[in-house]
């Protein structure tokens, strides 16, 4: 294990690399998944076949400085910080591109994570690879109240009341009304034409018969 102190030491041109060291190596890793238990692959891309080590570090959510996680060194030994579970975090290298896996990713390892290596006595570290989960945002309850009913009115129907309020006159209530009307007075006065000319007819028939011969 590597001593606080030699950490500390890394440290400072670690986070005077972060303002002014070049960005040469690519930082990537799979997608992070809230709610799954999950092994997190940080794949550090050198672009070219690696003699030398590589330093791994984080600045952690809501942390004031960055830390260091484990030093992988030319030879692939690794040698993890005190703090750090090396049961979960797995350092290896594979050609040019250095691996840290991380077992099992909780809220606890957010953060922003970093690849540094100090090639021909000049430090190189990659961009910032940020691993927070997304902010989780409750949805707004729904009104369950339901919207008052429309009652609508048939189109053929006819409400005289509300017409006689509204108009003075109003055709279609007229003729709803004053239809049946004429046609019982119709057939009333027809039925009277009838029963009178039967009448006149019956008279006369007997006024012939009673007329001496």
């Amino acid at each position: 294990m590597v001593s606080q102190t030699m950490f500390t030491i890394i440290s400072l041109p670690i986070l005077l690399c972060l303002f002014s060291g070049t960005h040469q190596l690519q930082l990537t890793s799979n997608p992070l998944e809230r709610g799954r238990s999950v092994t997190m692959n940080l794949k550090c891309d050198a672009k070219e076949a690696p003699d030398h080590g590589v330093f791994w570090f984080r600045h952690k959510k809501g942390g004031t400085s960055p830390e260091s996680i484990v030093y992988l060194s030319p030879t692939k030994k690794p040698t993890y910080k005190d703090q750090i579970d090396n049961n979960r975090f797995k350092a290896s290298v594979s050609g040019s591109v250095f691996t840290l896996d991380i077992a099992k990713f909780n809220e606890n390892d957010q953060g922003t994570y970093y690849c540094l290596i100090n090639k021909n006595s000049v430090l190189h570290i990659s961009a910032g690879l940020q691993l927070i989960y997304p902010e989780v945002t409750t949805p707004k309850p729904r009104s369950t109240k339901a919207p008052p009913a429309r009652t609508a009115e048939p189109r053929d129907s006819c409400n005289c009341d509300s017409a006689k309020e509204t108009e003075p006159l109003s055709f279609s209530c007229d003729l709803y009304v004053w239809a049946p009307l004429a046609g019982i007075c119709g057939f009333l006065l027809l039925c009277l034409l009838t029963t009178s000319i039967m009448l006149c007819c019956r008279t006369r028939r007997r006024r012939c018969r009673c007329k001496p011969r």
